[in-house]
Formats: C-alpha cells, structure tokens, sequence
C-alpha cells in the first residue's frame, strides 16, 4: 500500500469512527427514524401527550423539524387521509405551524414567516373566539381534518412536525 493510500485509509476509518459516536449512519440521521413519508413530505406525528403550540414548536425544533406547514390542499387531503387510517377522530387536534400571533386576522408560518397562502377552514373558521385563538390546529369536521384557530398557551392538542427530506452520506473505500 502507498503511502498515500495508507494516509487516505487511516484519514478516512478516524472519520467512520467519529461519526459513528454521533449517532448518524449510513441509513441517515437517527432523528428522523421515527419521521415518516407521507405524500412528498416527512412528518413525526405522536400521539402520546397533548400539549400546548409552544411546546409542540419547542418539540419539532429539538427533533430538527418544525410544526407542520400545509401549502396545498393535496397536502392537506394526505395528512387527512393518513389520520383517518389510523383511527384518529373528532377528539384528536393536531397543531401546525400556522398562526395570527403577530397581527390578528394575518395568519402565517411560524416554520418559515410566510403569510399563510392556503387555508381549509372548516366552516365558522376562524373565529378568534374570546379574543384569545391564535394558533391553528387541525381537527375532523366533515368527514376531514380541516383548519381552527385555537388558544396557544392554554390549548392542549397533539402536533404534528414536518422535517426536511433526510439525507445520507456514504463512503466506501
């Protein structure tokens, strides 16, 4: 073996042993293990606790994500069909990235600060009830999951984030 090929060998196995402790693989980031595709997009979609839209935002970003942002309703729809195979009904409310914190009636995405372009309001929505809804959730009316605002801090809702695609490196010698 060259001398050069010997650096490249031993350059190459001290990177595959450090990245090993950080816990990335070939297969991609351990963090989106628990991610998965629906449509074209990855979503993490628990169901074990209700809490409110600040920490459902403080739990998507921890995984590297964020709260749902729903641009089509074909996103919409696959979200809703997905729920709706799994059961889930008229009491299972899941935040999303939308909200009116900033100016009432202006709803736009906490994940990347854009005004909300489309929205599938179920019907009365939003309504700002009490002066004090400004997060939105989705919950099923109709036979879909559609659009509510609802109270930020005092609201408890399951959630739904939305990660990038994974990526993966891997290198071969």
């Amino acid at each position: 073996m060259t001398t050069s090929r010997l650096i490249l060998f031993v350059v190459l196995f001290y990177i595959f042993i450090d990245s090993s402790k950080s816990g990335e693989t070939c297969m991609g980031s351990e963090r989106y293990s628990s991610f998965l595709k629906i449509d074209n997009n990855y979503y993490y979609i628990p169901h074990d606790n209700k809490i409110n839209w600040f920490g459902a935002r403080d739990t998507c970003r921890r995984l590297g994500a964020d709260l749902a942002t729903i641009t089509t309703n074909d996103q919409l729809n696959a979200i809703s069909s997905y729920l709706l195979s799994k059961g889930y009904g008229e009491n299972d409310w899941f935040w999303i990235a939308g909200n009116d914190l900033a100016q009432e009636g202006n709803f736009s995405w906490v994940s990347n600060g854009e005004k909300m372009t489309f929205a599938n309001w179920s019907q009365g929505q939003p309504d700002n009830n009490g002066g004090i809804e400004d997060c939105v959730h989705l919950w099923l009316r109709e036979g879909q999951f559609k659009m509510n605002d609802w109270q930020c801090r005092n609201g408890k809702a399951y959630y739904i984030c939305q990660a990038p695609e994974p990526k993966m490196v891997c290198l071969w010698v």
